[in-house]
Order: C-alpha cells, then structure tokens, then sequence
C-alpha cells in the first residue's frame, strides 16, 4: 500500500483550472500598458464582474488575486508553484520527495502515503528493539553473538525509524 499510495502521488495530474479565470489577450495587453498597480487592479475587477467569476477570496486591500506567470485570475485557495510554473487548484507544497505539487487531485493520496511510511517506520522500530536490546544485553557480558556488521546496521535502522516517527 505504501509502493501504490507514492506511485499514485508521483503521478496524479494536474486538475486544470477552466479557461473562464485565464485573461484574453486583450486584457492581458490593458494589465501590461497599465501604469499603476491601482489601474491594473481595476482592470482585473472589471473583468471578474464581467464573466461572473465565482471569487470568495480576495487580497488585504479587497483586490482580486491575479498570477501574472499564468495571466490569469487566481480561482479560491489557487497558488502559483514556482517549480512546476503553473497554478494549482488548493496548491499545498511542492514535495521534492515525491517532485510533484501537493494539490486539490493528490492530497488524499499524499496523506495515504505519510500514513503508511509512519506505520512502516513503526513496525521497523518495534521489530528491532529485541535485536537491539539482546545485542546491547550480550557486549555488556562480554560476549557478542551478533556481529559488529549487523550490530550496526540494526542501530542505524532503528535510527532512522524514530527520527522519521518523531519528525511525523
């Protein structure tokens, strides 16, 4: 479950966002002749009430939010990813260990796969801590009956496994 929940992360599409929020041209060439902030904004909202764009959310000052990577009206909860350049619907993080954004069609995928590497991290951490406490229990009497190979790489897991517990 672990295997399928990542490969499901990695690779999820983009949910693209409708063609009504992306700027025409026209528009797009008014925002970039504009030569305040104050006039583009007024451009923006002038065309948000035009299409009759479903916006909740808006910036401190009551102005659209507007990407002008994608030159388009960002739709609620929609973040521009500098990585991927795109807009995302409910844009989360961009996630190195999977190279792809957390998003609106990956999120439940992406919580399977935190979920499963947890319990993984757990059954690897109890499982050893007999091995661990017998190898440790069998120095201090002077005899050793695992080898110092296995010793450490039974340390190193165990390591590993409550960094990543503790780190969740």
């Amino acid at each position: 479950m672990l295997y399928w929940s990542y490969w499901a992360t990695i690779l999820a599409k983009n949910m693209t966002i409708p063609n009504q929020f992306y700027l025409p041209s026209e528009v797009t060439e008014a925002l970039r002749v504009s030569g305040s902030n104050e006039v583009a904004k007024e451009i923006v909202a002038k065309y948000v009430l035009e299409q009759k764009l479903p916006i909740k959310n808006r910036m401190h000052d009551q102005a659209y939010r507007y990407c002008s990577h994608c030159t388009m009206v960002k739709p609620d909860r929609a973040h521009h990813c500098s990585i991927c350049k795109t807009c995302n619907l409910k844009f989360d993080h961009h996630c190195p260990w999977i190279n792809n954004c957390v998003m609106y069609s990956n999120y439940k995928q992406f919580l399977l796969f935190l979920g499963y590497g947890f319990t993984l991290c757990v059954f690897v951490a109890i499982t050893n801590i007999d091995a661990l406490v017998t190898f440790f229990n069998t120095t201090q009497n002077g005899s050793t009956s695992l080898s110092i190979s296995k010793s450490f790489h039974l340390i190193f897991l165990e390591f590993i496994s409550g960094y990543t517990i503790c780190g969740v």
